[in-house]
Formats: structure tokens, C-alpha cells, sequence
């Protein structure tokens, strides 16, 4: 009875279309498998060595149905692909997804017809759409306008009912009744190789994107999922249109719009085109920079700088889902200066931005992938400008005429680092080769000798000797999570010495190195008769307090330049007392609620206390020594001389103005502080308040990478290189300006207060590997974790220190400082400043 019926179908198909059985394949029913119809096909065509035919599966992908109009051999092997032979391969991979699973909606857009708008918002490299094709068209020349049209009037005819209404819904371009058909495959059609041969493709969904020269989405074609997949190139808010490119995006303003005139009938007015001759200006620095980076010669002007430039320039220009030949040109070039951080970098983001542009299993990604594996086995990798292939809405894309499609020509000469001279670099590259090879030989020599000094690491910032160390670093049992603490940080020099009534003057001996970063006895810090809390690093000061507490300051350096500037002292103080506030919220033994407690208050407190402290302070000391009394004793012996007690009553109506005996600085507040909800069950919070640059990250280390970040706090900035900070002539507060944020957590997740020395050298998706790998290796008991959070704490700062005294590394601050029209090279030396904590549940 099947194919009875089967047989009347295709008959009464012909019927319609004005063929005759002659014009089908002498073949049985059973012999057509796994096509629905007996195919339909033309008259045998010498060039095609053969027939067209009409192939269809009406039951394909669910009741989706798709039809082929190709040749019998190129049938055959579209038969055998997988989707055909396993249904669940397109399921599997969340290919022709419900309306209702789709991030996405269509509406009228003005101007344009229907569109494709986001549902919610999505991030770069997240999958907008993937779907198979309802008719595929071989891109042949033998028939006519009206007989193609006969033939792929049956293709359409024979899918089912919905597939074919959402066809004929799409757009077109000649409006001309009797060649509706071709006129949606004129508009709407993707090249796509089906057995060696090129077809046209019809993908209704992706269709109904409209084109921008500078799209939000990238898209390839995947031939053995016969699947067209998209993705968003750059974030995408919620609401807002999803756009592609239709023309070669990297043509000038005139040549993309009679690009879209001859072959889509219609005028682009998007915001490149708007601003043409600033656009065609950015073109040509694009190509002058390609040719430069591309030019192997010892007379190439080639530098990371013009990569960095070159970048900029994609982004600038919109073109976030081309930037595979930037990043590829920027890896090539920081390999060639020695960079290996800088090739890895770029390798990876090429191999990840050619994946959204040709696939993951392309060829130029598995370059790039290798690339990134091992930067120093590939010495040379010369660009070449025939990597540029033409885009007539496919899935390649150019600048020049058509050519291969390879990326790049792999030179086989030995690994820069391996050996000396005379390897053939270009002349522009051969100074921060030099550099490099110094740099690394000087700094093998030097971490010895300075390591003693400048490196720290801990679960707790107390003193070993003092009664807070008996106790664990939790907080009272009452409390139903805590930290599992730990830090590790880097001074890039000795921090200044504080000076009198805070700490002793050095002792006649100057066997210790003149700093408080690891406090021997007799010198540690006061304040108002009390140890100062904390530890100092460089200019920073980092503090892990009982109650759930710990914060990172970044004192500002460039204090060390000032007679009386002691920016460490600063940070320290403010460190200090803002911990002396947080733990007497929790003095009453009472159960604290989560509203009742205020860090940006806390610190606005701590910075009136630091004022108080420093102002007026080496006034008193002179005075007293006037007096002839003994300033050391009386420094060890705990007591300090507020300035509130000497201050003349009129200098008090301009404390806000540094005195000429005030001690001077300012800086960065940053810190985290754990509580919890009184709901029931009780859950963790963490609330994040940061003033200026320093980093405040939540992450959950079972989570993905790329996912692993619930929270990051926001830098604040008055201009670049000049964060938001307290002190000395800053019209900051905490009050005014510091932010607080309540972040819901869960046990497990990590905590991270992080000084500008670690976010200025490390990008945040490596600082997210480094903890989750690190976390990871923990868990799973490894040898080198055993020291838990101090392990993960070490590891990140010697991460980010490794960039930091790298001068030909590509770093953060570089990127910014370059986006301000700045000269940067290499990491940024500074202070390296990392405390994390884990949140746990007490058993």
C-alpha cells in the first residue's frame, strides 16, 4: 500500500509540473531508498556525465523533510552521509532545535522586513542557530529559467506541508510570479559542497538574518552534519538584532555596495556604511598592517605593536568574526620576538575565532591549535595574503581575489629559543629577540638572591607568635560557613620602612633587609597601642581576619617618590582598622544579620581612622626628639601619639589639605566578607566592596572555564593608569564612591581579592584556569596541591609574575595602555598581591 501510494504522489506531481514518466528513473520503489519519491530528472547532460535529479526525503530530521536537485552520483554520497544513517547525530548535537529551545525570535525590523532579535543576551562564541537545508540546488548551467524552475518546484512540492509554507515565506528578489521558487534560492541561498560539487542551499531560520558589514554573528557550514551553524562573534544584548555579512566585510565602502545592489538588490545603511570614507580609511591601515606583519624580509618593519594595532583595528571596525587572521598575525609576531605567552595567547584566540568562522574541524584551526601547543617548534609562520578568500554570503571571507584557502605556510627553520643567530628574523623583530634572551638570563640570576625578600605566602596574615595565631582561621563555631584562606605575594622592591611612632628605626645591624614584609621581632607596626594587623608587600597591604574577612589594598607607588609619602603605610593602616570594624560587628556574640552589615561604612571608618593616624605625625616625632626623648622605646613599647591630641584646633577646618608633617599616600580598597542568609536552610553571601582597581572574583571551580566566573566587581578608574583611590588630595570616598555587591555563593566556591599587579598581567580567563586547574588538582589529592588553598594562592601569583618581569610578554595593561595611544611593552612589574578564600559549611 506504501508504495502504491508513493507511486500516485509522484505521479500526480508530474501531473502538476507538466512531466511525464519519462521523465523519472526506470527504477522499483524499493531501489529509491532513502528517498520518500522517485526522483524526477532531466535529460542526460554530457558535461554532468549524466542526469539532474530531484531527491527527497520527506521524513528527514523529525518530519523536516529536504530535497536535492543534483546528479546521481552526488546522490549517492549525500545518501550516505550521517545524518542519513543516524538520526540522532543532528539530536545529538541540538541541530534543528524547537522554537521554544531558540535564543532567539523573529520580528519586523524598519527598514528591513523581518528579522532575527535575541531572546536574552549572549556572549561571544555561543550558538545563535544550527539547521539543515530544505533544498539544495546543483550550481549548474545546462537549463534554462523555466525548466530549472519545473524541477525545483517538485523539491518544494514534495516536503511536507509546514516546510514548504515557511519556504514560500521567505524573502525574495524579482517578485515575478512563475520562478517563486528561484527567486527565494536568489535570496536566500548559501554555498555549500555536496560531493565535491558546489549546490545552493536554502536554510530558512539563518535566512531570516539580515546583513550588516559589521555583524554580530559569524556562521560556517558543517557538509557532514549538513548542518549551517551560527554564532554570536561579539555579545549581543537582549532584544537586539542578529546580523551577518552577506558581502566580503573587508572591501571598501563602494565595492560592498555594489556587491549588495548586483546580487541582493538593496542598499546598505548600516554604521560602516554610514561612515564610509573613515571606514575605507580603516581598510587601508588594515592592509598596509597585513603587508608589513606578512613580510618576512630582513628589512620588515614587522612588531607586536602594529599587531596590537591590527586588532584594534578589527574590533574597531566591527569585524569581531574575522579576527582570525589578526590574532593569527599577532601570534606569529610574538612568537617571533620570543613570546611565548603572547604566540599561546593569539594561537588560541585565532584557533577559537577559525572555528567560528570555518568550523572546528578545519584544517586552520588545527594549525593554530598546534601553534599554541608548542610555540617554540615553529619558528617561522609567514602569513601570506592569499589566505583571503572571497564571501558571496559562504563561509569564506576576503579582501583580495580568490585563492587558497590555507591561512598560512608553515617555514621550517629551527625554534627561536633553541638556538642562537644567524636565523633569519626581521630586522624590526631582532632588538626584543635580544631583549628576551637577556632578559631571561638576568632574571635566572636574580630571583635567588631577591627571593628571600620578595615573596610570601601563608594561610593566615597573623604573626606566628601572637595569641590570634592559637586559634584556627575561622571564625566562632556559631557560624554556619567560613574561609579556608591562603595568600602568596610578590613585592617588585622592599617596601619603604615606616616610620616613627608606627615602628622602631632600624637597629645598628643591617643584616635584615629594611622592610616589614616579613616583621621580625621588635619591629612590628603600631597604631593607637596596637599592632597593626596585616602584612605589608611593597605597596600593598593584604589581611585576613577572622570574622570572614579578607582585603586587598594597593597602595599608590608613586608616593616613594615624595620625602614624606609612605603610600605601604597607607595601604596598611586602612587594612588595619577597616578589619578592626568588620570583626566589631560581631563583638556582641549575637547573631549578625546580613542588612546589618555595612563594608562601605566599615571603611569609611578605617579611612577617617588612617587620616587621624597620619596627620600631623612628624611634627610630634620632631618635637619630641627636641625634647630628648627616646622615640624607639617608646615605639616598642606600643604607644603611638594620635594626631588628634596635637592637632591646633584651626588646622581642623582643613584636614582634608596635607599638612607639612602629615605622612602622605593614598590607595585602592579592595576585599571580600562572608555571611549568610537567615532563611532556612541558611546560605552563604559574600559581599564584594572595592574602591579603584583591585579585582574582586567569584568563581566555581566544577564549572567550565569559560563559566567558571559568577561574579567580577567593576575597576573605577578617573583615567587610565589613575584608579579611584583614597588619601592624600583624592576627592574619593568610600562613602561616595566604593561599591558594594551581594553575591549569593555556595560551598566550594572561591574568593578571589586580587591587587592591579595580577589583573594588569593575567587576562581573566587565565586567572579562572589557573584557580579551577589548581582547585581541581586539589580535590583530586595531587602531591604538588597538598598545601590546598596556598598551593592554588602560589600558583596565580607566580603566573601573573612570570608575565610581570617578562618585558617582551603581551600583557592587560600593554592592551589598555596601546588603546590609550601609550607606548607599552611587555608585563607590568608591580606589586603581586593574591588572598583567596573557599568557601566552606561547618560540619
Amino acid at each position: 500500500m506504501r508504495n502504491e501510494l508513493v507511486s500516485l504522489i509522484s505521479f500526480l506531481s508530474l501531473l502538476r509540473f507538466g512531466l511525464s514518466q519519462e521523465d523519472t528513473i526506470s527504477v522499483s520503489p524499493e531501489s529509491f531508498h532513502p528517498w520518500s519519491f522517485k526522483p524526477v530528472c532531466t535529460e542526460h547532460f554530457e558535461a554532468l556525465n549524466g542526469p539532474l535529479c530531484v531527491y527527497t526525503n520527506a521524513t528527514f530530521s523529525n518530519g523536516r523533510g529536504i530535497s536535492i536537485f543534483t546528479t546521481l552520483k552526488i546522490s549517492k554520497d549525500f545518501a550516505a552521509s550521517l545524518p542519513f544513517h543516524d538520526p540522532s547525530a543532528l539530536s545529538d548535537h541540538d541541530i534543528n532545535p524547537s522554537e521554544g529551545e531558540r535564543p532567539w525570535y523573529v520580528q519586523d525590523i524598519p527598514g528591513k522586513g523581518k528579522g532575527v532579535v535575541a531572546k536574552r543576551d549572549l556572549h561571544r562564541g555561543d550558538r545563535i542557530t544550527a539547521f539543515t537545508p530544505y533544498l539544495l540546488v546543483h550550481m549548474e548551467s545546462e537549463l534554462s529559467i523555466d525548466e530549472r524552475e519545473k524541477f525545483l518546484a517538485i523539491a518544494v512540492d514534495q516536503l511536507p506541508a509546514a516546510s514548504q509554507e515557511h519556504y514560500f515565506s521567505l524573502a525574495t528578489i524579482w517578485d515575478e510570479a512563475g520562478y517563486e521558487v528561484q527567486d527565494v534560492v536568489k535570496a536566500n541561498g548559501f554555498e555549500m559542497q555536496v560531493g565535491g560539487q558546489m549546490h545552493v542551499a536554502v536554510f530558512p531560520e539563518t535566512s531570516r538574518m539580515n546583513h550588516a558589514c559589521s555583524p554580530n554573528a559569524q556562521y560556517y557550514l558543517e557538509p557532514d552534519l549538513l548542518t549551517h551553524f551560527v554564532h554570536a562573534s561579539r555579545d549581543i544584548a537582549a532584544d537586539e538584532e542578529i546580523t551577518i555579512s552577506y558581502a566580503p566585510p573587508l572591501r571598501f565602502h563602494d565595492a560592498r555596495q555594489k556587491y549588495l545592489l548586483d546580487y541582493f538588490h538593496f542598499t546598505c545603511t548600516c554604521s560602516r556604511c554610514q561612515n564610509g570614507v573613515a571606514s575605507d580609511h580603516a581598510l587601508h591601515d588594515i592592509d598596509v598592517l597585513q603587508s608589513s606583519l606578512g613580510n618576512w624580509k630582513p628589512e620588515s618593519t614587522a612588531s607586536v605593536k602594529k599587531a596590537e594595532e591590527l586588532i584594534r583595528l578589527y574590533k574597531q571596525e566591527g569585524l569581531d568574526g574575522f579576527l582570525d587572521t589578526a590574532y593569527g598575525y599577532a601570534a606569529l609576531t610574538y612568537n617571533a620576538v620570543g613570546s611565548v605567552r603572547g604566540a599561546k595567547k593569539y594561537a588560541k584566540l585565532a584557533a577559537e575565532a577559525a572555528a567560528m568562522k570555518y568550523g572546528p574541524s578545519h584544517s586552520d584551526v588545527n594549525v593554530w591549535k598546534e601553534l599554541e601547543r608548542d610555540p617554540q617548534g615553529h619558528s617561522v609562520l609567514a602569513f601570506s595574503h592569499s589566505m583571503l578568500t572571497p564571501v558571496a554570503r559562504s563561509s569564506r571571507h576576503a579582501i583580495t581575489p580568490p585563492s587558497s584557502p590555507r591561512i598560512l605556510h608553515l617555514v621550517g627553520c629551527p625554534p627561536l629559543i633553541s638556538r642562537p643567530f644567524p636565523i633569519q628574523h626581521p630586522a624590526a623583530l631582532q632588538p626584543h629577540f635580544n631583549r628576551h634572551l637577556n632578559h631571561r638570563r638576568t632574571f635566572a640570576a636574580s630571583t635567588i638572591q631577591c627571593l628571600r625578600f620578595l615573596i610570601s605566602e601563608g594561610r593566615t596574615t597573623n604573626p606566628p607568635d601572637v595569641e590570634a595565631e592559637q586559634k584556627s582561621s575561622h571564625p566562632a563555631p556559631s557560624l554556619p560557613f567560613y574561609l579556608e584562606t591562603g595568600y602568596s605575594i610578590f613585592a617588585k622592591r622592599p617596601s619603604r620602612p615606616f616610620p616613627p611612632p608606627f615602628i622602631s628605626p632600624p637597629s645598628g645591624s643591617f643584616s635584615e633587609p629594611l622592610t616589614t614584609h616579613n616583621a621580625p621581632r621588635g619591629r612590628r607596626p603600631y597604631v593607637n597601642g596596637q599592632r597593626v594587623r596585616g602584612i605589608t608587600n611593597g605597596d600593598d597591604a593584604i589581611i585576613i581576619s577572622d570574622a570572614n574577612f579578607i582585603a586587598v589594598d594597593d597602595g599608590v607607588g608613586a608616593w616613594a617618590q615624595k620625602d614624606r609619602g609612605h603610600a605601604a603605610l597607607w595601604s596598611r593602616l586602612i587594612a588595619h582598622f577597616w578589619a578592626l570594624e568588620v570583626e566589631k560587628s560581631f563583638q556582641s556574640g549575637e547573631e549578625v544579620a546580613l542588612e546589618d552589615l555595612d563594608p562601605r561604612q566599615y571603611l569609611e571608618f578605617a579611612y577617617e581612622r588612617t587620616k587621624e593616624a597620619t596627620k600631623g605625625t612628624l611634627k610630634e616625632q620632631n618635637n619630641e626628639k627636641e625634647d630628648g626623648e627616646d622615640d624607639t622605646s617608646k615605639s616598642k613599647s606600643g604607644e603611638s601619639t594620635s594626631s588628634q591630641s596635637t592637632q591646633d584646633p584651626k588646622e581642623q577646618d582643613t584636614q582634608d589639605k596635607p599638612g607639612e608633617n602629615d605622612i602622605l599616600g593614598t590607595t585602592t580598597a579592595s576585599s571580600a566578607l562572608l555571611h549568610y542568609t537567615t532563611s532556612v536552610p541558611a546560605k552563604p553571601v559574600i559581599l564584594a566592596t572595592t574602591l579603584g582597581d583591585c579585582k574582586v572574583l567569584i568563581l566555581r571551580p566544577t564549572l567550565p572555564f569559560a563559566k567558571a566566573i559568577l561574579y567580577r566587581s567593576v575597576e573605577q578608574w578617573h583615567w587610565f593608569d589613575c584608579p579611584r583611590q583614597l588619601g592624600t588630595n583624592s576627592p574619593d570616598t568610600p562613602l561616595k564612591n566604593a561599591v558594594t555587591d551581594t553575591v549569593e555563593v555556595a560551598p566550594g566556591d572561591v574568593v578571589a581579592v586580587l591587587s592591579d599587579g595580577v589583573t594588569d598581567n593575567l587576562w581573566e580567563h587565565e586567572i579562572a584556569e589557573t584557580i579551577c586547574a589548581c582547585m581541581a588538582k586539589w580535590a583530586e589529592g595531587q602531591d604538588e596541591a597538598r598545601d590546598g588553598v596556598v598551593y592554588v594562592a602560589r600558583t596565580l601569583m607566580n603566573a601573573a609574575r612570570e608575565v610581570a618581569q617578562d618585558p617582551n610578554a603581551e600583557s592587560p595593561y600593554m592592551e589598555r595602555a596601546f588603546d590609550e595611544g601609550l607606548a607599552a611593552e611587555g608585563g607590568k612589574l608591580d606589586d603581586i598581591s593574591v588572598v583567596l578564600g573557599v568557601c566552606r559549611q561547618r560540619d
